[in-house]
């Protein structure tokens, strides 16, 4: 059975205007130079035609821009060039289909004078002129190729996107698809969380430990710890982090039967923040803590990554007054800490990313600018670290091509390792501290995005899902192919215990 869905519609009839019209245009030219009158009246009825199949080209064109714009990640600005532009030659078109419909009625009892013929064939190449226009536009809508200065746009089929941009995103249906599923929800609200899974004998186990409650304020801010037997679908409480007051933007990984959870900052009475230095190792095995290590430079908002089930890799954040470049590496079986090569870019936090093989990748978050007011301002740039095998510490880092749409704060992130996948999923673009509302003043909201890096072929992939709106997380986590995303903000900055489950379609 034929399925056409908004985009499939807009596509087949924008061609009756952009190619009518011009064709009109031509047979009121054949019959001006050989005075036929019934060529006159059949140019005359194509711009007529013409113009009522703009008029629905344009009338379709809202339904699909809102599949395009949550499915597709093509840049908001792309889509409202062609938007504004198509309205012009719409309008224009119905006017010019208006007067040829005048001529043809007025052509059944006398002859067109010359001049009405002259000037409709003007018209008619002033509104060849606009549909041409439009086309163009339309095409930088599903063609990367064909834009400038906007890379990573979404894949239309299980081809990666890359900067050639081959792709056309508007085959919605060929495009690789990812579906989220609710599961059983966190037995209480909880946002800017640090989770991990660890896989036990019985099974897949997912962790939450600390965040921040449904007050957001900083009594709000938890040490409770959750864990979720994936099997079962069912949460147990845990023993509760050690410490006397919980933290927020904590990191955390699951290696070897543990879970290592890594800094985070705590926030007093006052609104005074500090970065902490701990370490807190969780054994499911007997519900209990031991510390690790110190970070040698405290963070927050920072990103994980586990390389080779054997060393963990703390990439950038926040630092007690201000961001930090450093790429700080940890080995459990030591116990040890070393530096790794810094990052090339701007120190960030809130920013998103992983470890996949030998790769690192982030993404995004806050940088500092003291010229700028408010001064926490997003950092639209990815990277990508190749780590040595032989000396881990050496990372080679170089910048990514940008993937569509608009830097985000506080996205999850996770791995799909059999695909050598790095999935991004939700966040903001506008980044706020830790209650939702930015630091401009204005609230921020959640996006219902879900993409990914291509680690092998080193390039963006859409994941076209159904993502429920979200932000404020620390990451996705799970193990073989699927991934879970644990709490949040909803729209409205409101904390919400809604856990969902993510796996590619095949």
């Amino acid at each position: 059975m034929l399925d056409l869905g908004p985009i499939q519609v807009h596509l087949m009839l924008n061609h009756i205007p952009v190619l009518g019209v011009p064709f009109g245009f031509g047979l009121l030219a054949f019959a001006l130079a050989t005075r036929r009158e019934e060529t006159l009246r059949v140019g005359l009825g194509v711009l007529v035609l013409a113009a009522i199949a703009a008029g629905m080209v344009y009338l379709s064109g809202g339904a699909a821009e809102e599949v395009v714009e949550e499915a597709a990640r093509v840049p908001e600005a792309v889509i409202e060039r062609h938007e504004e532009a198509a309205e012009l030659a719409a309008i224009a078109a119905g006017a010019l289909g208006l007067v040829a419909l005048v001529g043809l009625l007025v052509s059944r009892s006398r002859s067109l004078p010359r001049w009405f013929g002259m000037g409709t064939l003007i018209g008619a190449l002033l509104v060849s002129g606009l549909m041409a226009w439009t086309a163009n536009l339309g095409g930088k809508v599903g063609h990367e190729e064909l834009r400038s200065g906007e890379l990573g746009s979404a894949s239309a089929d299980p081809a990666p996107v890359t900067g050639e941009g081959r792709d056309h995103v508007l085959a919605k249906a060929r495009s690789p698809r990812g579906r989220w599923t609710e599961v059983s929800p966190l037995p209480t609200p909880l946002t800017n969380n640090a989770v991990a899974a660890v896989t036990l004998a019985d099974g897949l186990r997912l962790f939450t430990f600390l965040g921040l409650d449904t007050t957001k304020l900083h009594t709000g801010i938890t040490r409770q710890a959750f864990a979720y037997e994936v099997a079962g679908d069912r949460w147990t409480e845990v023993r509760s982090v050690p410490g006397p007051i919980g933290r927020i933007a904590a990191t955390s990984v699951g290696l070897e039967g543990r879970v290592y959870l890594f800094g985070g900052y705590t926030v007093d009475a006052d609104g005074n923040e500090v970065s902490t230095p701990d370490v807190d190792i969780y054994d499911p095995a007997t519900d209990s803590y031991t510390k690790g290590a110190p970070f040698p430079i405290p963070v927050d908002d920072a990103v994980a990554g586990v390389w080779r089930d054997s060393l963990v890799f703390i990439v950038s954040g926040w630092s007690q007054r201000d961001n930090v470049a450093d790429v700080q590496m940890y080995d459990p079986a030591a116990d040890r800490w070393e530096a790794a090569t810094p990052i090339p870019g701007p120190p960030v936090f809130g920013h998103a990313g992983a470890v996949v093989g030998d790769v690192i990748v982030y993404c995004d978050g806050v940088r500092v600018d003291p010229e700028a007011e408010p001064r926490f301002v997003m950092a639209e740039a990815c990277y990508r670290g190749e780590i040595d095998p032989a000396r881990p510490s050496n990372v080679h880092w170089r910048e990514l091509a940008h993937h569509s749409g608009p830097a985000r704060y506080r996205m999850a992130a996770g791995v799909l390792p059999d695909e050598g996948l790095i999935v991004f999923a939700g966040g903001t673009d506008n980044p706020y501290n830790y209650d939702g509302v930015g630091y401009d003043g204005v609230p921020s909201e959640p996006s219902a995005v879900t993409f990914a890096y291509d680690v092998p072929k080193d390039a963006w992939r859409e994941l076209a899902g159904n993502l429920v709106r979200t932000m404020d997380h620390r990451g996705l986590v799970g193990a073989g192919d699927v991934l879970f995303l644990i709490g949040g903000m909803a729209e409205g900055q409101r904390v919400t215990a809604r856990v969902e489950r993510f796996e590619l379609e095949r």
